[in-house]
């Protein structure tokens, strides 16, 4: 019965790259199922090489096993915060079906609803703790790019791996960084040692500071969201593809009725004047109804892309939004780490929150954040990198 519980423990706590996530878990289980006779010593507070534990002080006392005990193990498991939009997805993402596959795939689980009114410092409470055994170590954001800007806006310590189950209908922000699946399905491919620093931006205008994850926009894309505002207004708001295809449809009676806007575009030591339909300066690849407007975005260069949307280009642009994974976009693009917009009367956009135009004239400053916050990249199985080589080579 010691062998056997000796052996348990070894194999949730082997740093061995030859064994997977799951047999660790498994290690874990048949651990809790027998009886305990005797501990392996483990030093205070050490970390296991095992991506989805982390072990806790053990006793090294002779005896059967005591609550305590259990609990320590438990404890050993990566505590995750799972901050979740509830009317987020469809069926299937609710709280107790993505905790259940964060659970399955080895973590402690906390939840927070982000919709509620004390999300802002339940996160900071959870996550600031670095010095404390119950911090958490792992952030999940569940639900669309709203949620995800909501999340990542409001954390003030950076360091802490985030993992994003994307559960809304463009999922721009999961698209950017080739993030889709299943929480069953990504819950199990996730390495907290394996993430990517990703830019926050701010823009700095009349009204202060705000930090953005998607795009600052003034123009024929703001007014767009003000359309589809309007519209919801008035009748249910159709789901999934039908709501790209809808958003999409939007977009394109704005570019064929909009008027140019004069305005200032600053970058570094340029300054041009400009007549256009609006501007994007964007964070990621992918805003709005799932379009891939930022064809160069790189998440990691502390960069931000500016999207013009030139007046000569009405057409061509109304004509790629019938298929815009087929061809080319035909924006001007330019790459900046600082941009200056000052503009007249024009609707303005930070992510997916849209301002209607106020008379006189604005200069807003965009930047990225000096700091990135980390995301967690799934780690792909062997098979399937294997059927990426042949598709490649085919």
């Amino acid at each position: 019965m010691i062998q056997i519980q000796k052996f348990a423990l070894n194999l949730a706590a082997d740093g061995s790259e030859f064994l997977n996530h799951h047999t660790r878990i498994i290690g874990l289980l048949v651990f809790l199922m027998v009886p305990t006779f005797a501990l392996r010593p483990a030093a205070t507070g050490s970390k296991c090489q095992n991506r989805n534990t982390r072990l806790a002080p053990t006793p090294t006392t002779v005896g059967p096993v005591e609550p305590a005990n259990r609990s320590a193990v438990v404890a050993c498991m990566i505590n995750a915060l799972l901050c979740h939009n509830p009317k987020a997805g469809s069926e299937g993402n609710d709280r107790d079906s993505i905790e259940a596959a964060l659970k399955l795939a080895g973590y402690n689980v906390h939840y927070a609803d982000v919709k509620g009114e004390a999300f802002t410092e339940a996160l900071h409470k959870s996550v600031d703790r670095v010095d404390r055994v119950d911090r958490v170590d792992l952030v999940v954001v569940a639900g669309g790019d709203g949620t995800v800007a909501h999340v990542l806006t409001r954390l003030r310590e950076r360091s802490v791996p985030i993992a994003i189950l994307p559960l809304g209908t463009a999922n721009n922000f999961a698209r950017s960084l080739g993030i889709s699946g299943t929480p069953q399905e990504l819950a199990e491919t996730w390495d907290t040692e394996r993430s990517c620093p990703v830019s926050i931006a701010h823009a700095t205008g009349h009204w202060g500071t705000s930090l953005f994850v998607e795009a600052y926009g003034v123009g024929v894309f703001p007014q767009y969201l003000l359309d589809g505002k309007k519209m919801s207004k008035k009748g249910k708001k159709p789901d999934g593809a039908k709501s790209l295809q809808y958003g999409r449809k939007l977009l394109r009676k704005a570019l064929k009725r909009a008027d140019p806007i004069e305005m200032t575009l600053t970058i570094g030591r340029q300054t041009e004047e400009l007549s256009v339909l609006g501007i994007e300066v964007c964070n990621i690849a992918f805003t709005g109804p799932g379009l891939p407007i930022a064809t160069t975005a790189d998440v990691t260069d502390k960069k931000l892309d500016v999207v013009i949307f030139d007046s000569d280009s009405r057409e061509a642009m109304m004509d790629w939004l019938e298929s815009p994974v087929d061809g080319t976009p035909p924006f001007l693009t330019r790459q900046a780490g600082k941009v200056e917009l000052t503009f007249h009367d024009a609707p303005t956009r930070l992510d997916d929150e849209a301002f209607a135009a106020s008379a006189g004239k604005f200069s807003v400053d965009l930047a990225c954040e000096e700091d990135p916050v980390r995301i967690v990249v799934p780690v792909k199985h062997p098979s399937q990198k294997a059927l990426e080589k042949k598709a490649g080579a085919a």
